[in-house]
């Protein structure tokens, strides 16, 4: 599978600021690393100037079959960036190091959102490395709004095979290109459901829902933020572990997937949140006790 990796403005000089966890190169490496996993050929794009990440689209839009896209500072602006990605028709997942949406100066929403299938932020570089996989597999997690693809472009992208990666290492550029390939889709929740043990019988002193034939049990009333609020509380407080949160996240995650109902006007952040937490039993995805009573705070 041929994806296109799309970095936005100034991202070439992550590293370089006070406070960036992770530079431009040990990023591409990562996404390179991944790639290989995954068994998908990258080429990566980075340009300061609208004009050249369009034309980087229009280029490569017969060769790639699905694109990750960081568009950086044009995220709120760049109409003609959303433009481009609706015309070129190939699955686009949106990523962002940050949360976008807790930038004091831009309380905008990203243009190029409802040309996407999924957004994915506030993770780091595990936001890349997520947006990879799901495009890897298919499984988006997100619901595009207003987008409606033709049939023709619809069955080309259901209907593509997996292509050989030949490997061509060499340094990641400005405007560069790198090949990947080898192993195995789906590891990020995969390793996180290998680190979580079974679920017991009994969760804070509840009886578990009966089994169904048709797998796990849907919440009956749907997955609220105060549940996921009070799982966090939970292993903030040392009453379960990393894993059964883990374990408990993967599973409401499954069934907002599947269709479970979820709080009204919530469900893009629930499905946010459940999976980073599927994933805090990860090495990639762990998350500290500050990250978690930040995202507790986001779920008030």
């Amino acid at each position: 599978m041929n994806i296109l990796v799309v970095h936005g403005p100034n991202l070439n000089l992550l590293g370089e600021a006070k406070g960036d966890a992770v530079s431009y190169a040990a990023l591409n490496a990562r996404l390179e690393s991944f790639a290989r996993e995954l068994q998908l050929t990258l080429k990566i794009v980075q340009s300061n100037h609208e004009g050249v990440l369009i034309d980087a689209l229009q280029a490569e839009r017969q060769w790639a079959d699905a694109i990750l896209i960081n568009p950086a500072a044009l995220t709120h602006t760049s109409y003609a960036l959303r433009e481009c990605l609706r015309m070129v028709g190939r699955p686009t997942i949106e990523v962002h190091l940050e949360d976008i949406r807790r930038r004091e100066t831009w309380r905008r929403k990203s243009v190029i959102k409802d040309v996407c299938e999924a957004q994915v932020m506030g993770k780091g570089v595990l936001s890349y490395l997520d947006g990879l996989e799901r495009l890897a597999t298919g499984k988006y997690g997100g619901v595009r709004h207003g987008l409606a693809k033709s049939a023709s472009t619809a069955s080309d992208a259901a209907t593509v095979p997996p292509k050989a990666a030949s490997a061509r290492p060499g340094p990641v550029k400005t405007l560069g290109r790198a090949s990947m390939a080898v192993a195995q889709p789906g590891k990020l929740l995969q390793d996180a459901a290998q680190a979580a043990p079974p679920r017991p019988a009994k969760t804070l002193g509840k009886p578990a829902p009966e089994a169904r034939s048709e797998g796990p049990p849907k919440p009956a009333s749907g997955i609220t933020r105060a549940a996921v609020r009070e799982r966090i509380a939970a292993r903030l407080g040392n009453k379960i572990t990393v894993a059964s949160l883990a374990t408990w996240a993967r599973e409401q995650w499954l069934n907002v997937e599947r269709g479970a109902a979820t709080e009204m006007g919530q469900r893009e952040l629930l499905e946010e949140t459940l999976q980073s937490l599927a994933l805090s039993a990860t090495p990639a995805g762990q998350m500290t006790d500050n990250e978690l009573i930040e995202l507790m705070a986001r779920l008030s």
